[in-house]
């Protein structure tokens, strides 16, 4: 597909702009396959983020999302990361997010918030793993 979208570019070169030198062929390629790749990327990039995508994204880089009612700090503090950063990129209300974490109530994600706030001010190792998150 990619390659048959540069050659249909270079025809549609070649139209407007009359038949390139054989040195300046190569140069005009490679300067539309970069502005196709670019323009691929921000299309992906540009798809809308919701809960769903949140939590594949954050599963790929090792926080997963267990659904389950713990009290273990390993499983609260992904699912505290996961709200809090549902909760400042406005995915969705605070009670949707809550809700999606298991049943929870909105009360939960007021209380994710001010735990991380609280996490990334003390904490250092805390600091480091949530530094490393890239959404």
């Amino acid at each position: 597909m990619k390659e048959f979208t540069v050659r249909y570019f270079s025809l549609f070169w070649v139209k407007v702009y009359g038949n390139p030198i054989e040195s300046q062929k190569d140069e005009i390629l490679r300067l539309i396959e970069v502005d196709l790749n670019n323009r691929m990327l921000k299309r992906y990039d540009d798809r809308k983020l919701t809960l769903e995508r949140l939590e594949v994204r954050l599963r790929r880089q090792g926080i997963d999302l267990n659904k389950a009612k713990t009290r273990k700090r390993s499983i609260t503090e992904n699912r505290m990361i996961f709200m809090h950063l549902a909760d400042i990129k406005d995915l969705a209300e605070q009670k949707t997010i809550a809700a999606y974490c298991g049943g929870l109530e909105h009360a939960a994600v007021c209380h994710a918030n001010k735990t991380i706030k609280n996490l990334l001010s003390t904490s250092k190792e805390f600091k480091a793993k949530y530094d490393a998150i890239k959404i």
